[in-house]
This record gives C-alpha cells, sequence and structure tokens, in this order.
C-alpha cells in the first residue's frame, strides 16, 4: 500500500532595509534632473537654427581691390604723421649706435663735468616699453618707438632744441610683450635714417622729410630666424650703404644701397650662422677694414672696402654662446674683445 509522506511547504520573504521617504525623493530628482541635461545635451547638438546658408562672395563686401591683407602681412612705413618744422644751426651728431668710431667716445673738445646740477632737464618725452636709444644729427633727434596701443614700429623726429615732435612713421607690427619691446638704435647722416625692428624690419626714410624710401622684412626676404628676445641689431651705414647681418638661409651679412634698396654686396652663408643680439661692428686689422660679426654659431670678419668688400676673410666657431648681445670691441691693432652673459 502506498505511503503517505507528510510534506512542508514555507515561503520564505527576502528581507529589505526600510528606505526612508526622503531618500526616495532625493533619488527621483537626481535622475529627473540627470536625463533633463542629458536630453539638452542632446538637443543642442541635435537642433541646427539654420539649414541653408547663402554663399558670400569675395567682392560682396565692397572692400577696395587691394586692400584686403593677411594678418602676417607688415606694410612697412605705411603711416606717417607730421606736426611741425624746425631748423637747427646745431652741428652736433651721434649717428648711430655707439657713434661714428665707433669707440663709444663722444669727441667734442667740450669739458664734461660732474653732477646731476651740472644738467638740468630741458624737455623729455614719454615712450613705449623697451630698450632703445636715441640718435642725433644736425638738431635732430631719432628715436625708434613701439606704440602698445597701435601695435607699431614707430620712428619719431624730434628737435634737440625744443623737443617737440616733428614727424613720425610708423607700420603695424602686432607683438607680445618680452622684456620689452623696442631694442635698437636708428642710423642716420645726411640723406637718410635707417631702423630694424623688434621683428627684424628694415625702414629706410628720407632723414628730413620723413618720406618713406623702402622696407625689408628680414624674415621673408632673407629667411632669418629672428631671436627669442627679438633683434636686437643696430643698423650702421657706411656713406650711403646700409650694412646689415641677417644671418638668414643664405645671406649672412649684405650691403644695402639706401638709394635703391638693392644689395651692393652679399655675403653668402656658408658657415650657417643665425642672427644674434649683436651688432656689427667695423674695424681695421692690419690695414685692412672689415666688418666683425659674432653671430649664433661663431665668430666673423668680411671684408668692407676694395674688389672684395663683401668677402669673408675669417671665422671661427670657438666662440659660441647661446645668447649673444655686446657686439665685438676692438682693443688694439690686431685683437678683438668678446664678451657675452
Amino acid at each position: 500500500m502506498p505511503f503517505a509522506i507528510p510534506v512542508k511547504f514555507a515561503i520564505f520573504a527576502k528581507s529589505e532595509n526600510p528606505v526612508s521617504r526622503e531618500q526616495k525623493i532625493v533619488t527621483i530628482i537626481t535622475v529627473a534632473a540627470a536625463l533633463v541635461f542629458t536630453g539638452a545635451i542632446v538637443w543642442w547638438h541635435a537642433y541646427a537654427p539654420a539649414r541653408e546658408f547663402a554663399l558670400q562672395l569675395p567682392g560682396a563686401d565692397n572692400r577696395p581691390e587691394g586692400s584686403s591683407r593677411s594678418l602676417d602681412e607688415i606694410r612697412i612705413g605705411e603711416f606717417f604723421m607730421r606736426y611741425g618744422e624746425e631748423t637747427s644751426s646745431l652741428t652736433g651728431r651721434w649717428p648711430c649706435f655707439r657713434g661714428a668710431s665707433p669707440d663709444n667716445i663722444a669727441r667734442s673738445g667740450g669739458i664734461v663735468k660732474a653732477g646731476a646740477e651740472d644738467y638740468p632737464i630741458v624737455w623729455e618725452f614719454e615712450t613705449g616699453e623697451g630698450h632703445a636709444a636715441p640718435v642725433i644729427y644736425n638738431g635732430m633727434v631719432y628715436i625708434l618707438d613701439y606704440d602698445e596701443k597701435l601695435n607699431s614700429d614707430v620712428l619719431r623726429c624730434f628737435s634737440l632744441e625744443s623737443g617737440r615732435e616733428l614727424w613720425r612713421r610708423w607700420y603695424r607690427v602686432p607683438m607680445k610683450r618680452n622684456h620689452g619691446f623696442s631694442r635698437t638704435a636708428p642710423a642716420v647722416n645726411d640723406s637718410y635714417v635707417v631702423t630694424i625692428g623688434p621683428r627684424g624690419h628694415i625702414m629706410c626714410c628720407d632723414r628730413k622729410t620723413g618720406a618713406l624710401q623702402w622696407g625689408i622684412d628680414m624674415e621673408k626676404e632673407y629667411l632669418t630666424e629672428v631671436p627669442f628676445w627679438y633683434a636686437g641689431q643696430c643698423p650702421r651705414l657706411e656713406n650711403d650703404v646700409l650694412v646689415v647681418a641677417p644671418a638668414g638661409k643664405e645671406t649672412l651679412m649684405a650691403g644695402i644701397s639706401c638709394a635703391t634698396g638693392k644689395p651692393v654686396w652679399e655675403t653668402p652663408n656658408t658657415v650657417g650662422y643665425k642672427m644674434s643680439h649683436s651688432s656689427i661692428t667695423p674695424v681695421t686689422v692690419d690695414g685692412k677694414k672689415m666688418y666683425v660679426y659674432a653671430g649664433i654659431g661663431g665668430v666673423c670678419g668680411v671684408s668692407a672696402e676694395g674688389s672684395d668688400a663683401g668677402a669673408l676673410l675669417w671665422h671661427t666657431a670657438q666662440w659660441q654662446p647661446t645668447v649673444i648681445a655686446p657686439p665685438p670691441v676692438q682693443i688694439s691693432p690686431n685683437r678683438i674683445f668678446l664678451v657675452a652673459g
């Protein structure tokens, strides 16, 4: 006979910790907020406020032909302003960086007295931030300033006697402040005044009227690599020839006619120098006139006269500081002194 086996059934319920009403509300609000913000982001990317665009062809803005330019297009000497005219009977000259000699000695023949009380301020003017220096020629003062509001290199001409600004010529060249802006002193003679800006722009103007003669962008013309702290090279005029060291891809040094803006001679950059902050120093060694330049990579001497003008006479790689600012100094008939930080 069949056996009856008693079976017991039991139902077990999983125990849970009770969730408070406040916690549920917080959870619901959090989930709802996440959904809202997620939906907003999806809508932002998916929504197109305008589905059809009208093509604007060149000339639609009626801009005059030839007036458009790229951001890096610098028009050297583009702007000019004359404020007045003055004549002067003064004949004193300090025509370029370190003077005409160029030993940094003023040979006026006068006696220089010590003490600030002997030299009261007659006039003064405000400049932009930088390290530029003025030059003087027959009662006129010239300085390459930088106007930060206009983002411009500005060649300014003042009367030495009255301090009145007579004219200025400038061009826009946006830069970032890097120990100031301006760096150099102009070079001036009877006919011309020449400047080299922080970004390597050469500008030649008429000394008296400020009329623009020509300009050269060394970065574009010579593929010059302007130093990180901007160009500190001061121009030098030999008669009516500008002597400059672009230290570019192909040209180490050049003599440029102030009348035409064209090279009179060029020195090939066979030594591979790059532009330093230093300026060219004219010297005479053993009866031979030459231009000495300390670039990034070494020091060289270039012929400054005769049929071989522009020829590389010598060079050495024994002097290679990473940063060079002071120019070479001749200390004897056949010795040149070099110094750097």
